[in-house]
């Protein structure tokens, strides 16, 4: 007969199993020997080894407050997704593309309840706003430009 050290690698796998297991399925052999009668014990374990990269984010959230211009002016909290690193024209364009509202007709400020703590610009670095702070876009009346009357002529 056969000893058990003769035999081979492990008891083979189900025959109903999936694709994943097909693929990414192993056995670990665990070996035992009795220091006395040197019989030699061998047990085997599945697992499954599948390594996924775990995607670092490139983007981050920022909650803006948009405040419509007009007669009924309303106010709307919106959320959108900035770059990790950038300028604060990210930011406004995220808002524009979110809002309907042209890039050059939005205001960008940090406001708290005793008022207004700063302003950005396009070249501000976006690292400098924080989600925790109170972001406000503000809506302005479309920029007059006497040159765009002429060219309707």
């Amino acid at each position: 007969p056969p000893s058990e050290t003769d035999m081979p690698e492990g008891p083979s796998f189900p025959v109903c199993s999936t694709f994943v297991q097909e693929l990414f399925q192993a056995q670990y052999r665990s070996s035992l020997t009795c220091p006395h009668c040197q019989k030699q014990s061998n047990t085997f374990d599945p697992f499954l080894c599948i390594s996924l990269p775990i995607p670092l984010p490139h983007t981050r959230p920022l909650y803006v407050t948009v405040v419509y211009q007009g007669k009924c002016s309303h106010c709307m909290r919106i959320g959108v997704a900035v770059p990790l690193s950038g300028t604060v024209a990210r930011l406004r364009e995220a808002v524009s593309m979110e809002t309907k509202i042209p890039t050059d007709q939005i205001v960008l400020t940090e406001m708290y309840y005793d008022g207004f703590h700063r302003s950005f610009c396009d070249t501000d670095d976006l690292e400098t706003v924080h989600e925790s702070d109170c972001i406000f876009a503000f809506e302005t009346p479309e920029i007059f430009r006497p040159e765009g009357i002429l060219s309707q002529r």
